[in-house]
């Protein structure tokens, strides 16, 4: 018998993900036409009714071909479905010309430095004077002033600022931010100041999740009245409460480093220790159907108690449903189909949202249970202490292994990085994440009892202190982290498929297995060693898309140089997020950072790294034989003696682009980002005029150069 057979669900379930990928990569415009999925589904039936037994066990495979298709073609038509854009009403086919809409608030306003953050919900537009009924989902960002502190889930609104599409990337390998929000079905965004909205409706939000944000809110309050402040309140906001709002870029990349991350995001660990210490609480149900019945749902209303607590967060609602569907399976006594089990709850996942499937949190919850689930069980057996405190350090250590390994691909792919000493940060954060997760409900119940639990937020202070402590001691521990890591789509899914192939050779002992897996090893490496040799002779300029700044990289193999302005010099984060993809994916593993303006022999001198062809003497530079020139404001070229030169770079604004294009005779004219819109015009007239190429920056995005 096919062992892959027991986990019909769990296969249906990939072929029903792969229809909605497969909708994605068309912009969820593909149509599959309802005749067609109900042929399929009429054959299959008709299939399996008509034919003899013999006829059908050995035709199976036609069945499973049709099953296939039926399920790729149900979770492509599902996806276009969800995609809000292809609704009549939807603000893509009415919204134009800043017409005054109304929303209402559907998710909790999150306090930000300079504004409140809130998700809400289009209900109609003004058109004509007519209010126009409509849909689609909205984020604005309100300027902070006594007003808009008010605004509150399920309010009423007029919106009058306009709606504004995401703008795509601007810089290569730059985080997409347009299509995060496409994933979340938000199209449109808007910063709305003090006098372009008002307040309509109060209180119009579904009761469950208002009371559920009340909840939030009066954790929040409790801490801030224990004296819980700063980097301690971000933290237990965090781990107990699933809200990243007051966590800082230092605390974020401290524990992303240290391996931690995932404590600080509610999610399957959390959901898990609720379980776990439920589970053992009430270990003395399982005895027959019926306690076990009970049992299970205690089980249930605990965690669904604790989503509520946390806000409903899409996190929290995810790992709960997971957690359900494998509580639903024991309370069957059915643990053997745990694949099924967690099967069954991404199926349920991907019916409520199919887009989830494209949110990393999601991804990695399922690729770390799986993993915990079919790879720990072997770890764990390969030594079993016998006493009490080693077990549990060899459990946790196990877990840990598990769910690295299980989530290692896909942290390479989308945050380059490797926590190389997670397995001592787990054994310090996993327990001290439970203690603290605990205190901190006790902290709320016990607020009735000041003396008390004030007793328990003072324990509660030392433990948030203790975990910031060795996060930060870890995270500054030499090689932490390993950093910089580009990894292809087509190397994450070979590197799954090598886990796959040999976990599954040492559980059956195949040896064909190995062979597979070690063949999808060398398949890896091979194709690591086609890129690094690209890498190895490329050559290439770039001028990055800044609004208010400058940033140049040239890059010569694996060395880059980047020159950059005074304000950059000074502060080098201010581009991280700029840069720091295209940095990655082009391999630069030796660097350095100068300014574009060196006016002395003595600056030039510095700014000459060692095995890269170039040469500065502002506002000329020599790059891999090419002549650039920076024009700024005060470059005044010879009219009657132009120097040839390969480019132009305009760095500021500059009243006569005619005499520059005149004293510097280029092929090619980049006017940066940094200049104004009416300045950059202007070269782009000039330049045509000229019959010079222009590149404006502020409306084509970075420029990249190619030698």
């Amino acid at each position: 018998m096919n062992p892959w057979n027991k986990y019909t669900l769990f296969r249906l379930t990939v072929f029903f993900a792969t229809g909605i990928i497969v909708s994605y990569n068309f912009d969820n415009k593909l149509h599959i036409p309802v005749w067609l999925i109900l042929s399929l589904a009429a054959s299959i039936f008709l299939f399996q009714v008509s034919a003899s037994k013999n006829f059908a066990y050995r035709y199976r495979w036609v069945v499973g071909i049709l099953l296939s298709a039926l399920m790729v073609g149900m979770g492509a038509e599902w996806s276009r479905l969800h995609d809000q854009r292809n609704q009549q009403n939807h603000l893509s086919h009415l919204y134009h010309d800043k017409l005054p809409v109304i929303v209402r608030i559907s998710g909790p306003v999150e306090s930000r430095p300079n504004s409140f953050k809130a998700l809400a919900q289009a209900l109609a537009i003004e058109n004509d004077s007519i209010w126009v009924k409509t849909s689609g989902k909205v984020l604005l960002y309100f300027a902070k002033d006594s007003l808009s502190e008010k605004i509150s889930y399920g309010d009423r609104l007029v919106i009058y600022s306009g709606l504004n599409a995401p703008q795509p990337p601007a810089n290569p390998s730059e985080f997409d931010y347009r299509q995060f929000l496409a994933n979340k079905n938000i199209f449109y965004q808007s910063f709305v100041r003090q006098g372009d909205w008002a307040t309509i409706g109060r209180g119009e939000g579904n009761p469950v999740v208002n009371v559920a944000l009340q909840l939030r809110n009066t954790f929040i309050r409790v801490f801030d009245q224990h004296g819980i402040i700063g980097r301690d309140f971000a933290v237990a906001t965090a781990l107990v409460l699933g809200m990243s709002d007051y966590l800082d870029n230092d605390t974020r990349s401290q524990f992303s480093a240290a391996g931690a991350m995932h404590v600080l995001c509610v999610s399957g660990l959390h959901v898990g220790v609720i379980f776990l210490v439920m589970s053992s609480m009430l270990a003395f149900l399982n005895r027959n159907k019926y306690t076990r019945l009970l049992r299970a749902l205690l089980l249930l209303g605990g965690i669904w108690f604790y989503a509520l607590l946390t806000g409903l967060a899409p996190s929290v609602l995810r790992a709960s449903t997971m957690f359900s569907f494998v509580i639903v399976g024991m309370s069957m006594s059915r643990r053997a189909d745990i694949y099924n089990s967690l099967a069954a709850s991404a199926f349920v996942l991907l019916l409520f949202n199919p887009f989830l499937i494209h949110e990393v949190g999601f991804q990695l919850s399922y690729a770390a249970v799986i993993a915990i689930v079919s790879i720990q069980p072997r770890i764990y057996s390969l030594w079993k202490p016998r006493y009490w405190l080693p077990e549990k350090v060899w459990a946790i250590t196990t877990v840990s292994i598990a769910a690295q390994l299980g989530t290692a691909p896909l942290g390479l792919y989308y945050f380059h990085q490797f926590p190389n000493y997670f397995i001592i940060t787990n054994l310090i954060v996993i327990p001290l994440a439970t203690f603290i997760l605990y205190s901190g409900f006790l902290t709320v119940i016990l607020s009735p009892l000041p003396v008390v639990s004030g007793w328990v937020a003072w324990f509660l202070v030392k433990l948030l202190k203790t975990m910031n402590a060795s996060v930060t001691f870890i995270d500054g521990l030499p090689y932490s982290a390993t950093t910089g890591v580009f990894i292809s789509l087509a190397e994450m899914l070979i590197l799954f498929l090598v886990l796959l192939a040999g976990f599954r050779a040492l559980s059956l002992r195949k040896a064909v297995l190995i062979q597979f897996s070690l063949l999808f090893l060398l398949l890896f490496f091979g194709l690591g060693i086609i890129r690094q040799h690209q890498l190895a002779h490329q050559k290439k300029l770039v001028v990055y898309a800044l609004r208010n700044n400058v940033a140049i990289d040239l890059i010569h193999g694996r060395n880059g140089l980047m020159l950059v302005d005074s304000t950059i010099m000074a502060d080098p984060g201010l581009i991280e997020f700029q840069v720091s993809g295209n940095r990655i994916r082009s391999g630069i593993s030796r660097s350095e950072m100068c300014s574009h303006i060196s006016l002395t022999a003595e600056d030039s001198l510095r700014c000459q790294p060692q095995g890269l062809p170039f040469r500065l003497a502002y506002p000329f530079m020599q790059f891999a034989g090419q002549i650039v020139v920076f024009a700024d404001r005060n470059v005044l070229p010879d009219e009657e003696n132009p120097v040839q030169v390969n480019m132009i770079v305009v760095i500021e604004n500059h009243r006569n682009p005619s005499a520059v294009l005149k004293g510097f005779q280029a092929e090619m004219v980049v006017v940066g980002g940094n200049v104004s819109p009416w300045n950059a015009g202007l070269w782009r007239e000039t330049c045509h005029d000229s019959g010079i190429h222009c590149h404006v920056i502020r409306e084509e995005g970075a420029f990249v150069w190619d030698l």
